[in-house]
Order: C-alpha cells, then sequence, then structure tokens
C-alpha cells in the first residue's frame, strides 16, 4: 500500500492528493502531499476516510519538492 496514490474524502483536506508513506496498524495510514503535510510531518488518516486512487505504487522521493510535482503531475492527467 505504501506509495499508493490516494484522495481524502473526508476532514479539512477533502479532495487533496497525498502519497501513502507510512501504515502504523491495519485501520490508518500515513500520508504526504509535499506542501501541506510534509514528509517530515505525515498526516494519519482512517482507511475509511481516504479513496485510493487507480495508479501503481512508486517510489516515495526524497525531497517534498519532488513529491509535490509527483502529484502535480498525477493529478493533471
Amino acid at each position: 500500500m505504501i506509495g499508493r496514490f490516494a484522495q481524502s474524502t473526508a476532514g479539512r483536506d477533502e479532495g487533496r492528493v497525498f502519497v501513502i508513506v507510512g501504515t502504523p496498524n491495519e485501520n490508518f495510514v500515513l500520508l504526504c502531499d509535499g506542501e501541506l503535510r510534509r514528509l517530515e510531518k505525515p498526516k494519519r488518516k482512517k482507511l475509511k476516510h481516504i479513496k485510493l486512487l487507480a495508479n501503481d505504487p512508486v517510489e516515495i522521493p526524497e525531497t517534498n519538492k519532488k513529491l509535490t510535482e509527483l502529484i502535480n503531475n498525477i493529478s493533471q492527467s
């Protein structure tokens, strides 16, 4: 599941696209987008509050700038 793209379906960030960077347990995931939620402090969100997008997993970039560019490229296509 790590490296998949997900869209938030609830909360203040509803509609934003994130990359899953971790899974602390079976009910939660850790999300980053490089802007609002940076790699240093990922967002913990319940699985029922996200929608997985139909993309293959990607390698997680090392920097927030590269992560933002990756998400922008996916969102435009």
